[in-house]
């Protein structure tokens, strides 16, 4: 009898010392305890993926192909969300997390939460889709300040297979019924390369890029480029002869040149390589310079064509440069995904 009473009391004691440091009792205000935080996340598609399409591929013969490649890309290229991963940090402390939460956007573009905190000022960090890429990880969020997407690092990776959308806000403790909104922005990007091979026959073709990031800090929207892993494009099957298309998607470029280019001196910001094996058995490498950024949610195209000796030569674009190499053998091994 005496051990219970003794647990009674140990228990009135516990529960008057927490009452006393979360809220103020002689005033009977419980407005410090804490508050419903009304969040609206928006995913916000913003991207060129149209107009590049109409403006680089514009020629009759090119539907088949414009018309596969949009199907291809519109998997990447949505505002559909998935998994919803949200951290809320002090803004008084920059780096411990004091709330997270994954939630399921269920498929949609917008969604909405309420998620009850101490009233404080927070800054929220905001990532969707993460949990759809193997080759993306959301790492050291329990940090504000290192909260990455960290990609896989290897000599040669896949494409990513979604849209990574990331959002940041400063959120104050909100008055009665009134909702916050985030919204969240597309962090990689894509690439194609359709190039016509008419009048030659070709035993085996892959394209590659290179030269983009390999991270993303969440909260300062910064890239890094610490390593330039090649990226492997999947192949958009037409079901036409003559005409192949690839398309990739990574992270974006850097805003300054990585490169410098030898034929002129102008520096490329990232890179595709082609790699031709024609009837033969012979490889030729062409390596296309991009001497222009490629920015978040954006896609480039990069028409060509093909030489008889293997070499990829762009016809519309002049802003990119190229070096090839004739009976090419490989210096490191790039595996197929076709």
């Amino acid at each position: 009898m005496k051990h219970l009473k003794k647990i009674a009391m140990y228990i009135c004691c516990f529960g008057s010392a927490i009452a006393q440091t979360s809220c103020d009792l002689i005033d009977d205000d419980l407005s410090d305890c804490g508050k419903d935080y009304k969040l609206e996340y928006r995913m916000r598609l913003i991207t060129n993926m149209d107009d590049e399409l109409a403006q680089k591929l514009r020629e009759a013969d090119d539907e088949p192909i414009k018309a596969s490649l949009r199907q291809h890309l519109l998997q990447f290229f949505s505002d559909s969300g998935h998994d919803l991963d949200l951290s809320f940090y002090l803004t008084a402390d920059d780096e411990a997390r004091r709330h997270h939460a994954r939630q399921d956007m269920l498929g949609a573009n917008q969604a909405s939460y309420t998620i009850y905190l101490p009233a404080e000022q927070y800054r929220n960090l905001a990532v969707a889709n993460s949990g759809r890429e193997p080759l993306v990880l959301l790492q050291q969020d329990q940090q504000r300040s290192l909260a990455e997407l960290f990609q896989l690092r290897a000599d040669t990776i896949d494409s990513h297979r979604v849209g990574l959308f990331t959002g940041r806000h400063t959120i104050d403790p909100p008055a009665a019924d009134t909702t916050i909104v985030v919204d969240l922005y597309m962090a990689n990007c894509a690439a194609a390369l359709v190039c016509d091979t008419t009048g030659y026959r070709v035993r085996d073709f892959r394209v590659y890029m290179t030269d983009m990031g390999d991270a993303f800090h969440v909260n300062d929207s910064v890239y890094t480029y610490t390593t330039k892993p090649i990226v492997r494009t999947r192949r958009v099957d037409a079901g036409i002869k003559n005409s192949v298309a690839f398309a990739g998607v990574t992270f974006p470029s850097a805003d300054v040149p990585t490169r410098a280019a030898a034929d002129d001196g102008r520096g490329s910001y990232w890179q595709m390589r082609a790699y031709v094996t024609l009837a033969d058995g012979k490889t030729t490498e062409t390596i296309l310079y991009v001497r222009d950024p490629l920015k978040a949610a954006n896609l480039r195209i990069i028409k060509c064509r093909m030489t008889g000796d293997g070499v990829v030569t762009p016809t519309v674009d002049a802003n990119v440069g190229i070096s090839f190499q004739l009976d090419w053998k490989p210096g490191m091994d790039f595996d197929q995904d076709m």
